[in-house]
């Protein structure tokens, strides 16, 4: 007798969207400013919910994502999941938890999907406060030169909630007002959810085995897995700020990138690729510097693919100290004098931009320097630890005993 199977999960449409809602209305699903009696800014994290209610919405198309991701910017207790909520979980309360774990939300395919994009350096010059839109297609465009498939595709950006912070604060200091943001302000670093749409949608195991071999060939977690996750929350809204502070990029949070296709198709790999993250590796292993910017504008390679393993290994091979203006000019040499193939001349000089290249460049630095990192504490972790009391030379009974004794 076969086993009978279990009933389906409700809101599995491709294009579901499931929000969630804590059912304690107290709790935020943002991050809270305001100012404290010291004047200082303080940040209130995300509350810590337990139990939400579940909307079921659908989405058709990245147009449709984009006008909902900015309707959801103005809910500060919505956020958003992948997982279905199987037929029996009450959608009035219930804790988000996997279905395989005995929880209610089960795993299934999704026409969208969004990747992380954390605390990215910004080309000079670039403003998100004065062009979110240049910074925002910016991202996409970093993205791309891991996944080249992404490249050219439409995508909705949705900046985190410190976006614009860096930059008001030093127009602040700039002002002659004191400085009342201290670390809060992330000064030329910016984060953000970078949402697409699948031409076949994909559940979370088939975009986990696509993050892992995207992070294989770069040689870094440049797309985070765990955003792949069935119960991993997707936050939305714009942060609140309380009185007497403003929102930088009030109304301007989310941002639509048009691109020649409205979406993609991942290069899913059919087993899992988990390879070991190795200084300079990238989807040209095995080549020097050399041979990975000879590939640039190659009519099997493109540009950006090419150009990012060529930072890559140029970088590993030259750290701590790579030559960051040598590579600029070898980079912007070998982008126009490649062959231009389809592209546009406006596209080439965006591939050459220098300002858009030291963007690249600093944000495989920064990967570079949290490996390095990483790995000189499982170093120290793992020496042996001498002891810091006398060794008297006595057994453990004498020991015992003397102990005993002076209690």
């Amino acid at each position: 007798m076969t086993e009978a199977l279990p009933p389906a999960p409700i809101g599995a449409d491709p294009g579901g969207l499931p929000i969630l809602r804590p059912v304690d209305h107290r709790r935020l699903a943002t991050k809270t400013y305001a100012i404290a009696s010291n004047g200082r800014v303080h940040r209130q994290e995300f509350g810590n919910a337990k139990t939400f209610s579940i909307e079921l919405v659908t989405v058709d198309g990245i147009e449709d994502l984009h006008r909902l991701l900015r309707e959801l910017e103005g809910d500060p207790r919505a956020v958003v999941i992948r997982g279905a909520p199987k037929a029996t979980t009450n959608l009035q309360r219930t804790a988000r938890t996997l279905r395989k774990d005995g929880g209610a939300f089960a795993d299934t395919p999704r026409a969208w999907f969004m990747v992380d994009a954390d605390k990215i350096a910004l080309p000079a010059g670039s403003s998100v406060i004065a062009d979110p839109e240049d910074v925002a297609r910016y991202l996409v465009d970093l993205f791309a030169g891991f996944a080249p498939e992404l490249e050219g595709v439409s995508a909705v950006v949705q900046f985190s909630s410190s976006a614009g912070i860096g930059e008001m604060a030093e127009a602040e200091l700039a002002a002659g007002m004191p400085d009342r943001w201290g670390d809060l302000a992330k000064r030329d670093r910016v984060s953000a959810h970078i949402w697409f749409w699948l031409t076949d949608p994909q559940d979370g195991e088939a975009l986990l085995r696509w993050a892992e071999a995207i992070n294989a060939a770069a040689g870094n977690k440049a797309v985070d897995p765990a955003t792949m996750n069935a119960i991993q929350a997707h936050y939305t809204a714009a942060p609140v700020f309380g009185a007497g502070l403003r929102d930088p990029l009030q109304g301007r949070r989310t941002v639509l990138i048009r691109g020649s296709a409205e979406a993609v198709t991942l290069d899913i790999p059919a087993e899992a690729q988990r390879a070991t993250y190795t200084s300079g590796t990238s989807a040209v292993a095995g080549l020097g510097f050399a041979a990975r910017l000879e590939l640039i504008g190659h009519q099997e390679h493109g540009f950006h693919k090419p150009i990012g393993a060529a930072v890559a290994s140029y970088v590993a091979t030259n750290w701590p100290e790579p030559d960051v203006d040598a590579l600029v000019a070898l980079l912007q040499a070998r982008i126009n004098a490649a062959d231009p193939g389809t592209r546009s001349k406006s596209e080439i000089d965006r591939y050459a931009d220098a300002d858009n290249l030291r963007g690249r460049i600093t944000w495989t630095m920064d990967r570079q320097r949290e490996k390095a990192e990483a790995e000189q504490a499982a170093r120290a972790a793992a020496e042996a630890v001498a002891p810091t009391f006398p060794d008297r030379g006595v057994t453990l009974a004498e020991a015992t005993r003397q102990a005993a004794e002076a209690v």
